[in-house]
């Protein structure tokens, strides 16, 4: 089976995993350039809301966001841009 060329994937990191840490350590994602939104943060390259704030709620989410970086004007968009989630057990 050949994959087309125009197939990429990106690999985000989840900081509020409590397996973040080792996966940041991990060799694999290392070589495949994983995406650290902590450092995108930091580098001013990325909005991330407070860990406390629930993902269930869109609202909090951009309420909180516009509080953290003083933007009053912000707006959410979902570019339906397809995700998978994988989930390790120990």
């Amino acid at each position: 089976m050949r994959l087309s060329a125009a197939l990429s994937l990106t690999i985000y990191l989840n900081p509020h995993s409590p397996r973040y840490n080792r996966a940041k350590e991990s060799k694999f994602l290392a070589q495949n350039a994983a995406i650290d939104p902590v450092v995108e943060e930091t580098n001013g390259q990325a909005y991330m809301p407070d860990p406390d704030v629930s993902v269930k709620n869109s609202n909090g989410i951009m309420d909180n966001l516009r509080d953290k970086y003083n933007k009053k004007l912000m707006q959410q968009f979902d570019f339906f841009a397809p995700e998978i989630a994988i989930r390790v057990d120990k």
